[in-house]
């Protein structure tokens, strides 16, 4: 983590060297985007001074993404770690836990047990940046510019143009060839597309699992 944020290069002969170094020189302040880390940020910012953003998104877009892409948190996930169950997550340890969970089911506890977590996080830090990715789709350039403005980084035309590239209604709102990445997205469209994806029972699935954190963010979006 020190080399990634000090733009270090282990491997001089790595073809990314020259665009690692143009970084280091012209972008002094690294940028650290991983999902997967949602639950390590409060150990990243009290170690490494970090300005954290914490970007949430409606639990069932987040279901719907992991299931187009296959993507299932398993149970031994949660087992082999003791701690964080007992310390965040204590009132849903069985249902994280319980091996024939329907899917359903899990992906939206998954959602609910990372979402807990980060809720926590934000009670205890209240200088971090909390966004909802939905404002951020509806009206791109108004909402990064008032976020460039919490995090001190000049909002510059050449970055209102790329804002504006990567999300313009000309783009498709899904992922082309069911990818799990596309930079380029209508994001207005994207922001409901979860709706038809769903039966009214399996929304109310979602919604009933999700609700003790959902209904503090998206108390209506349903």
């Amino acid at each position: 983590m020190e080399d990634l944020l000090r733009f270090r290069v282990r491997k001089w002969a790595s073809r990314k060297l020259l665009e690692q170094l143009h970084l280091r020189v012209t972008q002094p302040r690294p940028l650290l985007k991983d999902p997967v880390a949602a639950m390590a940020s409060d150990w990243l910012a009290r170690h490494f001074d970090m300005q954290v953003v914490v970007i949430l998104r409606h639990p069932a877009a987040v279901v719907a993404s992991l299931l187009r892409l296959g993507w299932v948190v398993s149970p031994d996930t949660w087992t082999t770690q003791p701690q964080l169950l007992d310390d965040w997550l204590s009132d849903y340890a069985d249902a994280l836990t319980q091996p024939d969970l329907p899917l359903l089911h899990r992906q939206a506890y998954s959602w609910l047990a990372v979402y807990t977590v980060l809720h926590g996080f934000i009670q205890h830090h209240p200088d971090w940046i909390v966004v909802r990715h939905e404002d951020l789709a509806h009206a791109p350039l108004t909402a990064f510019e008032d976020l460039y403005t919490r995090l001190d980084i000049p909002f510059t035309s050449a970055i209102a143009s790329q804002i504006k590239k990567h999300t313009d209604t000309e783009n498709p709102a899904a992922a082309p060839g069911n990818a799990a990445t596309a930079l380029k997205r209508d994001s207005r469209a994207l922001v409901d597309a979860w709706r038809d994806k769903f039966s009214a029972d399996d929304l109310h699935t979602i919604h009933t699992i999700t609700a003790p954190i959902a209904d503090l963010y998206y108390p209506t979006d349903w």
